[in-house]
């Protein structure tokens, strides 16, 4: 059997990055923990807000209407 990994999706991915950069000196375990999921819904609340604006598709550099490139 297989064991799970960590990060196993790009939004616990960018949480566990964003929490590595800050300075946690003084944090409890508890704040850390609190903190990393306070990221994580931001990154899934800021995704699920790009994809109902069509966000993505306006900004993929594959797309010609792209405005973004």
């Amino acid at each position: 059997m297989d064991e799970p990994k960590f990060p196993n999706t790009l939004e616990e991915a960018l949480a566990y990055l964003y929490i590595k950069h800050q300075d946690l000196a003084g944090k409890s375990p508890e704040e850390i923990h609190t903190m990393y999921w306070e990221a994580y819904y931001a990154i899934q609340a800021d995704d699920k807000a790009k994809q109902e604006s069509s966000w993505y598709a306006k900004h993929d550099p594959n797309n010609d209407e792209s405005k973004y490139w």
